[in-house]
């Protein structure tokens, strides 16, 4: 998954066809073009992505799929698309306050996915889940709904203390290669510190930092 952005099933003859076949496999049996697969985009279905990523925001930082690395289906090729940098560089430096987060459509819409993904990886160590998601009264998604951006801080303390190991929901690291997702500095550049982090452009901009915190940072 990884040399082109584009849409099987925008690809003549047989890639097509083995598309189709494949999704109807999976239980879509009614899939004949990318505008089918839209239901499809942010459910646990790699394969919808895979078929449209285009169509499921694979290349779009300000869509609402969290889910959208390789390993989820989106090709990374996405993810250095034209339009996904140019898009990048046009978000502004700023975050909302939880309450406001709580309300919008693309930061419920990640709580879900990435909430039913660690419920997913954590299957057989459940008794762990209410400590882990303790700030959502041991429910997950209310967790990221109750923080908002304050995820970032409380996610890396709390896993932290239970485990000895950091991971970094900036860059998209919740897990490891267990689960990673969209970095979360898109929504969140002023809690992951992409002002004034002291971080090259290079840098900045390979953590996915908004493009108005790039000239932030530049005339500091």
């Amino acid at each position: 998954t990884g040399t082109t952005c584009g849409e099987p099933f925008d690809f003549p003859g047989g890639v097509k066809r083995y598309t189709i076949e494949a999704l109807a496999a999976q239980g879509l049996p009614n899939v004949t073009r990318c505008e089918d697969i839209l239901p499809f985009c942010v459910s646990h279905l790699n394969l919808a992505r895979l078929a449209c990523p285009v169509t499921c925001g694979c290349d779009n930082p300000t869509s609402n799929l969290a889910l959208s690395q390789s390993m989820d289906g989106c090709p990374s090729a996405c993810a250095s698309t034209a339009w996904h940098q140019s898009t990048l560089q046009e978000l502004p430096c700023t975050e909302k306050s939880a309450a406001q987060m709580r309300q919008d459509p693309v930061w419920k819409a990640y709580a879900s996915q990435i909430s039913a993904r660690i419920y997913r990886v954590m299957d057989r160590h459940k008794s762990l889940l209410p400590e882990l998601c303790a700030a959502g009264g041991g429910d997950c998604e209310e967790m990221f709904l109750a923080l908002g951006c304050g995820i970032v801080p409380y996610y890396k303390e709390t896993v932290l203390k239970m485990v000895g190991q950091m991971y970094d929901p900036c860059e998209g690291n919740f897990m490891g290669e267990a689960l990673m997702t969209r970095p979360l500095s898109i929504l969140c550049p002023i809690t992951c510190r992409c002002p004034g982090a002291g971080l090259s452009a290079e840098a900045l901009q390979a953590r996915s930092c908004p493009g108005k915190c790039l000239n932030e940072s530049a005339s500091r």
